[in-house]
C-alpha cells in the first residue's frame, strides 16, 4: 500500500508544483471529514487554488481506492470476491491481500483480514439490539481460522485450510 500512496504522492508533486522555481512558495493547509470515516488534514506548498486542485485529486484516489478495497462495502472490489474459484483483480486489491497474508503470517495469526466475518457477526447483532448468539460467533471464528487466498500471476482464489 505504501508504494500506491507514494506513487500518487508522485503524480500529485508533478502535476501541482509550481512551474516557476523562482516563484516564493506558499503553504496552504487544508483540514476535511468525512475520508473513510475519519478526518485528514492536508499541507501543501502551494496557492489555495493549487491546495483545491491537490486536494481534490488526493481524495479522488482514496475514494477510488475504497471502492476497490473497503470490506464494508458489498459493491467493493474485495467484497465482489467469490466463495469459490479463481478471478483476476486489480492490482491494489493483489497488492494489499499479499501484503496482508504476509503479515497473518509474521503475526502468528494476530492480524487477520478474514476477522472481518467476526465483525460482521457483531454488526448483525447490533443492529438487531442483542449479543451475538455463541453459535454464530463460533461459526465466524471457524470460518476465519480456516479461510485465506491463494493468489497467482494478478488472480485470487479463495482456499480452505
Amino acid at each position: 500500500m505504501t508504494h500506491l500512496f507514494s506513487a500518487a504522492s508522485l503524480a500529485l508533486f508533478g502535476a501541482f508544483a509550481p512551474q516557476d522555481a523562482e516563484a516564493p512558495s506558499v503553504t496552504t493547509e487544508l483540514f476535511g471529514e468525512g475520508c473513510l470515516g475519519t478526518s485528514y488534514f492536508l499541507r501543501v506548498d502551494l496557492d489555495e487554488d493549487g491546495a483545491k486542485a491537490a486536494e481534490t485529486a488526493v481524495l479522488e484516489e482514496v475514494e477510488r481506492l475504497r471502492r476497490v478495497l473497503d470490506w464494508r462495502d458489498e459493491s467493493s472490489e474485495f467484497s465482489r470476491l467469490p466463495a469459490s474459484g479463481s478471478v483476476g483483480v486489480s492490482a491494489e486489491l493483489y497488492a494489499v491481500l499479499t501484503a496482508a497474508e504476509r503479515w497473518r503470517k509474521r503475526s502468528n495469526g494476530a492480524f487477520d483480514p478474514a476477522a472481518a466475518h467476526i465483525d460482521r457477526v457483531w454488526e448483525g447483532a447490533e443492529a438487531a439490539g442483542t449479543a451475538p448468539e455463541d453459535d454464530a460467533l463460533a461459526a465466524a471464528v471457524d470460518e476465519v481460522q480456516g479461510l485465506r487466498w491463494r493468489m497467482r500471476d494478478g488472480a485470487v482464489a479463495p482456499t480452505r485450510v
